[in-house]
């Protein structure tokens, strides 16, 4: 016969494998994008952040934040949603002429249903003569799972690899 205790732990496992994946209300996920100190290439003079916060139920506030690190024309901002997301205003925004360090920021909650999803922010800017762009990307919801593998050695020696559902 089992102990109690031995069916506890069964319980507590169970009840473990059938609980959802990590909560994702409240994680906040951040991710920025700025011009290099030295660099022999033309860069967008712009600095981009990227945050989303959980509100639960696959929603998510996502703030862009666009900042000149030289004055320009114009700023324009736009997320990039995952197929299938909605929002619940206008993905992209322009602004006019803008001093250095003067924040553009937009703020939109994104619905996505997939279990894992990536949004982006683009920051647009027209700089001698030149749209130039910077992108900053989060990861929103449960992190992938890496797909099952089984490796093989073959008669040869040489080793398959095989994907498993």
């Amino acid at each position: 016969m089992s102990s109690p205790s031995r069916w506890l732990v069964v319980a507590a496992l169970c009840a473990a494998c059938g609980s959802p994946s990590a909560p994702t209300e409240n994680v906040v996920q951040h991710a920025e994008s700025a011009p290099a100190t030295a660099s022999c290439k033309p860069e967008p003079p712009l600095a981009i952040q990227l945050t989303s916060r959980g509100l639960g139920a696959g929603r998510y506030e996502v703030t862009a934040t666009a900042t000149p690190t030289k004055s320009v024309t114009g700023v324009e901002l736009e997320l990039v949603l995952p197929a299938g997301s909605s929002v619940d205003r206008p993905h992209r925004a322009a602004f006019g002429a803008t001093p250095l360090n003067e924040r553009r920021i937009l703020v939109a909650i994104v619905e996505t249903h997939d279990r894992s999803s990536e949004i982006s922010a683009i920051a647009r800017v027209p700089f001698e003569g030149v749209t130039m762009s910077r992108a900053a990307t989060v990861t929103v919801g449960a992190p992938r799972v890496a797909p099952r593998t089984v490796q093989y050695t073959l008669p040869d020696g040489e080793r398959a690899r095989e994907v498993r559902p």
